[in-house]
């Protein structure tokens, strides 16, 4: 119990889940005897117990009916033992409760009974009668201030309650209680969603709150190196915009010299251009030009067209030649005052780190996009030579644009040393969450103590925003929410965003300040469908049918319910594959033919399918396409089956959502 909680506890009043007590239920009193009291306390007790709510009940002692505070003194304390024995053998299902003293801010004592939601495999009824207060096997509940025997209807409604209930609940129930009272200002409105749990959009993000609560995992450190070539390759929603943003930023702070070059910089280049080679030639130019644009912009420094530099047969070494430009700046008078020392500390030590993002935009896998790509990555080769070593391009591409890059050019194994595959493990997507959360709330961060820390204690501190249990069915029921939440998440964060961005929203629909299972399953399905959309955008360049392919793998109307629907063999899944083909060939947009082990290599590769195999302890092994890619292309059959992530089953069986649960 918390001041803050008491005093809400008292300004709501007595209600269905509030009672106030002036004194203690076995405090001496010359007008009730010892079997009323008890009486009193066990139909208070077995009431609360079968509330239907949300959170916690309290029976606050020491407060009149009023809500006037009176305390009660040291020796008017009831220890829990004794008001355990007076339920002894007086109630089946035993309920559960917790009582402790609280001290308010004036230094008056009250004694607590918190009765917390529980599961129970039926009402909790007394098993004797007492007087006319206690009917042996009736079923009490709570109606606004009072305690009164249920109705045929209301017990059915609470049984339905009780079987929907998880084995942990009072973790859920304890949680919704802390959430609704320890901030009451706290909803979860648009700009709160976003400031927690982050943009969609890594560059509609506020750079200064995503560096507060950006997670660097081994990645970062690869890309933010000083080399004179990295390449970023990565799912799309993975965070290559994200760290990007914040390298570039770092870069800032330390006095470097970062330059983000977008589509629409290098839009023209080698436009109405045929030959390979004059393409190369133009695209190196073009981003000489570009470098040298906006490195003086950078300074503040008005550049006009006719002291551009040609670049078109330029040799030389590119920074020399921007130190000489900026230096005669400087004796010009050019320069902003402001930015003086900025320039001054790039001159003492010159370097440029140049940031190539977004090439994906309107990225359709023509013949003249893969050309782009190449000719873009020849050109860099080519100015990264010993002359331009202080030249860092950092460039990111997509897993798919890659592909059809790599696939399609015969020099790409001159740039296979400098690709990094962008990739999260599931503990550093939770730990990125409960970065975000605890920096929200303005709570100190141990980046060090989130990567070594376990899941469990890591989601501890979602429990003010996130139910701990799911409410499930099936092998979801009981469930710690966080294994729910990484399993409905490809190792994207933007899964995640986009995942609790839903939740939340629902949660607000309900004006509360917890994301509770409710939420979850009511979006699950919206969830799915986006998910299915963002593959088909993304892939859709390297198999125009994609679309077909993916539903074409929802169950059947024979296997839709069965424990197996979403799991194959090997075999089986070949076989799934071959009747989608009956209704038509696909093709790769190379014009190949794809048969039905490529078409597998293809789903896994895309995440839309996992390799899963059972280990002789009775684990389930479980590898994605960036830990197994030997899996690929030929589709050898190394033991694995294979599952349908679940990122995409409720949008592959809408019609029947609650039978997702219970083949899991």
């Amino acid at each position: 119990m918390t001041t803050t909680l008491f005093n809400q506890l008292l300004k709501k009043g007595e209600n269905d889940i509030v009672d106030f007590k002036e004194i203690g239920y076995f405090t001496e009193s010359p007008s009730a005897s010892k079997k009323d009291k008890d009486a009193e306390f066990i139909k208070d007790l077995v009431s609360f117990t079968n509330t239907v709510r949300e959170e916690n009940a309290y029976i606050l002692i020491g407060v009149k009916d009023n809500g006037e505070k009176v305390g009660i003194a040291d020796n008017e304390f009831t220890d829990g033992a004794v008001l355990q024995s007076k339920i002894k053998d007086k109630i089946l299902p035993i309920p559960k409760f917790n009582t402790y003293p609280f001290v308010d801010d004036n230094g008056l004592k009250f004694q607590i009974i918190e009765i917390p939601i529980e599961k129970y495999s039926s009402p909790c009824q007394p098993t004797v009668a007492i007087g006319t207060t206690l009917e042996r096997n009736s079923v009490y509940i709570r109606r606004n201030t009072s305690n009164e025997k249920a109705g045929y209807d209301e017990i059915v409604r609470l049984s339905e309650w009780l079987k929907t209930i998880p084995a942990k609940a009072s973790s859920n129930s304890k949680a919704n209680t802390i959430a609704k009272n320890q901030d009451n200002s706290f909803q979860f409105d648009e700009i709160t969603i976003q400031q927690l749990f982050g943009n969609e959009a890594a560059e509609d993000e506020d750079v200064e709150r995503l560096k507060e609560y950006y997670f660097k995992n081994e990645i970062f450190n690869k890309i933010a190196v000083d080399l004179p070539l990295r390449i970023l390759v990565g799912h799309k929603g993975i965070g290559k915009s994200a760290l990007f943003n914040v390298a570039m930023s770092e870069d800032k702070d330390a006095d470097k010299l970062p330059i983000k070059i977008k589509p629409n910089d290098v839009a023209q280049i080698g436009k109405g251009l045929t030959d390979f080679s004059d393409i190369i030639r133009n695209w190196r130019a073009g981003l000489f030009t570009i470098l040298f644009k906006k490195t003086f912009s950078y300074f503040g420094i008005n550049i006009k067209q006719e002291d551009l530099f040609n670049f078109e047969n330029f040799e030389g070494n590119f920074v020399d030649l921007i130190v000489e430009r900026l230096e005669e700046s400087i004796d010009g008078g050019y320069v902003p005052e402001k930015n003086l020392d900025s320039l001054e500390n790039f001159l003492s030590n010159p370097s440029i780190n140049i940031y190539i993002d977004d090439l994906d935009r309107g990225w359709e896998g023509t013949k003249s996009d893969i050309t782009k790509i190449s000719a873009l990555l020849n050109a860099v080769r080519d100015i990264i030579s010993e002359e331009n070593r202080r030249l860092h391009f950092k460039i990111s591409l997509r897993s798919d644009v890659y592909f059809l890059y790599r696939t399609s050019d015969e020099s790409t194994d001159k740039t296979q040393s400098s690709v990094i595959w962008y990739k999260w493990s599931y503990h550093e997507i939770l730990a990125l969450l409960v970065k975000r959360v605890r920096t929200y709330f303005k709570k100190p961060v141990d980046e060090g103590l989130l990567r070594s820390s376990h899941q469990a204690d890591l989601a501890k501190n979602l429990s003010g925003i996130i139910e701990p249990i799911f409410s499930g069915q099936g092998k979801w029921e009981s469930r710690e929410t966080y294994r729910v939440l990484l399993s409905v998440i490809r190792k994207r964060p933007r899964d995640l965003v986009k995942l609790l961005t839903l939740a939340a929203r629902n949660a607000e629909n309900r004006k509360s300040p917890i994301i509770a299972t409710q939420d979850l399953k009511a979006i699950f399905d919206e969830y799915s469908l986006d998910r299915i959309q963002d593959t088909i955008n993304e892939y859709k360049s390297e198999l125009p049918g994609i679309e077909r392919l993916i539903f074409g793998m929802k169950p059947d109307r024979k296997t839709a319910k069965t424990s197996d629907s979403f799991y194959y063999t090997t075999q089986g899944l070949l076989s799934k594959i071959n009747k989608i083909r009956e209704r038509g060939e696909f093709r790769f947009s190379n014009g190949k033919p794809a048969d039905a082990r490529q078409l597998a290599a293809f789903l896994y590769k895309i995440n839309f399918l996992t390799a899963t195999k059972l280990k002789d302890d009775g684990f389930i092994e479980r590898k994605d396409f960036e830990e197994n890619r030997y899996l690929v292309p030929k589709f050898e059959d190394f033991g694995y089956d294979w599952e349908v992530h679940m990122a995409f089953r409720w949008g592959l069986q809408p019609s029947d959502q609650n039978s997702i649960y219970t083949v899991l």
